[in-house]
């Protein structure tokens, strides 16, 4: 722990206009510190404008009227016929079971649930429903009753099919054998057998085969519709065959905690789509934009005299790699877009192309070859340093030799600042980011006098140590330093590779290896 004092001269006190940074002093930073400013990809910078094409007010009410023509049978189908209605005609799902109100996600639920069975709840906007600009939803409540909360249930699944690694449905065994066993197992179970051992020997789920086939704090909606209803609408006790789409289910309710509404519902939604007179509106001056746009000049004249006065905006977009499949500021795919980008030079305008729900014309204003990068790009990052440089050495000039702090800052008209209980990490204080400072002030060969001028981060400093003592620390083992240290690092790594900063250890193969990348000429 030291006990010392400083004063700063701030780089601040001078402008920053009053300095100068030419294009050879960043190219010879570039060129000191190549590895900082290596880029293995090439990348390019665009700037773009777009032309809305999402659904018209006059879309959205065709979307509304087409619904609401469906209403009539909507209102009359029911049983099969109704499932087969809404699978041709609903973008919603329709989960033929009991669900507990609270299980119930939808807008205006309380308004859905308080209607009587059997009558329509809507048209009503779901913003929810089917991307940006949503959809408009009819509801209808089939049935309502009582229903636990919770169950808890056993089963034993003798499957049809079974999953492959692919996905695909491989047949297990017939519908007839499937139904037959299943028959079996409950038999058995009624005249004594083993529940767990019944699991053992023929269950096919996996999900609770360990278990003995238990399921624990089962909720409505979870489980598909009959074994749903099963469990909910039957008492604690009860035990039969239940027929899914994954086969057939010998099931025992073991335990039901709770009771609330269950409600099945259905629901007739349409998206609300951009119809083909929207779109051609917008494709149509995105094209007559593109057409008269065919640099980056007449891009950003035509901007200026035919868009931005309509309150349009440009919008840039910088480091797009070769293998992007976005680009920020673009809501959906953008691939085709990124692979003009990479096809095109320095100039040349893009479109239009679309991307989600609008048009877009682009022109690339910057390209960026693989290699250390340029003056232009990295000027933003180097400039700071070297005016702090070029200040430090100004203010050091005009310092000269140092004699005492006071003297400094009569001179500069700054205060010289006590600094006690300081540490050799910084701490949280003034000094906690002048790493040169705290170095100068634990320099044993400091002690007890005033140092010369140290340029840091912020300005420059003179400092004098006036002591240095130790103090006890808490008790730590090695080991347990070590172990703490090997977290810390691992944590910091799988940070880097969960927010996009890589995988370091692969990073470091990457530069070492020599591989052409021809992907982005084929995805």
């Amino acid at each position: 722990m030291a006990s010392a004092a400083f004063v700063s001269v701030p780089y601040a006190s001078i402008a920053d206009s009053t300095i100068k940074i030419s294009d050879k002093e960043i190219e010879e930073y570039i060129n000191n510190h190549k590895k900082d400013f290596e880029q293995k990809d090439e990348t390019r910078n665009i700037e773009f404008v777009t032309f809305s094409a999402a659904p018209s007010a006059a879309d959205s009410m065709a979307t509304r009227e087409m619904l609401t023509g469906l209403k009539p049978q909507f209102d009359t189908i029911s049983g099969n016929n109704l499932e087969n209605f809404l699978a041709r005609n609903s973008t919603l799902p329709f989960y033929n079971g009991y669900v507990n109100r609270n299980q119930i996600q939808q807008v205006n639920k309380d308004s859905i649930l308080s209607q009587p069975v059997g009558v329509i709840y809507g048209p009503y906007m779901d913003p929810a429903q089917q991307g940006q600009q949503g959809a408009y939803v009819m509801s209808k409540i089939i049935s309502a009753r009582p229903v636990p909360d919770t169950v808890k249930v056993r089963h034993v699944l003798v499957a049809t099919f079974q999953m492959t690694q692919t996905g695909e449905r491989m047949p297990v065994r017939s519908e007839q054998d499937a139904s037959a066993l299943a028959d079996s197992i409950m038999s058995a179970h009624k005249a004594g057998a083993s529940f767990d051992t019944l699991v053992a020997r023929h269950s096919d789920d996996p999900g609770s085969k360990e278990k003995g086939g238990v399921y624990e704090g089962v909720t409505t909606g979870r489980m598909v519709p009959p074994f749903n209803d099963f469990i909910f609408t039957n008492p604690r006790g009860t035990s039969g065959i239940v027929k899914t789409e994954f086969g057939y289910h010998y099931v025992e309710i073991l335990e039901q905690k709770g009771s609330s509404q269950g409600f099945k519902v259905a629901y007739l939604a349409k998206p609300i789509q951009t119809s083909q007179e929207t779109d051609n509106i917008a494709q149509n001056a995105a094209s007559a934009f593109a057409g008269e746009s065919r640099d980056y000049k007449s891009f950003n004249d035509n901007f200026e005299k035919n868009l931005k006065t309509k309150g349009m905006s440009k919008f840039p977009a910088t480091d797009i790699r070769p293998l992007d499949f976005s680009i920020t500021g673009l809501e959906g795919a953008s691939r085709k877009l990124v692979k003009d980008v990479f096809t095109s030079d320095k100039g040349d305008v893009i479109g239009p192309e679309r991307v989600g729900e609008v048009y877009v014309v682009a022109v690339v204003t910057e390209v960026n070859k693989a290699g250390l990068a340029s003056v232009a790009r990295v000027r933003p990052m180097i400039e700071p340093i070297l005016r702090n440089k070029k200040k430090a050495e100004q203010i050091i000039k005009q310092l000269g030799k140092v004699n005492s702090l006071e003297e400094v800052a009569s001179k500069f008209n700054v205060q010289v600042q006590p600094m006690d209980s300081l540490r050799f990490t910084g701490g949280n204080n003034m000094l906690a980011y002048e790493p040169k400072v705290i170095g100068a002030v634990f320099n044993p060969e400091n002690k007890g006098k005033t140092s010369q001028p140290i340029a840091g981060q912020a300005g420059v400093y003179v400092v004098r140590v006036n002591n240095i003592t130790t103090t006890p620390v808490e008790a730590a083992s090695i080991e347990e330093q070590r172990n703490n240290l090997v977290m810390q690092t691992r944590q910091g790594i799988q940070s880097q590779m969960q927010y996009g900063s890589g995988n370091p250890y692969i990073d470091v193969l990457k530069r070492s290896a020599d591989i052409s990348d021809n992907r982005p000429n084929f995805y």
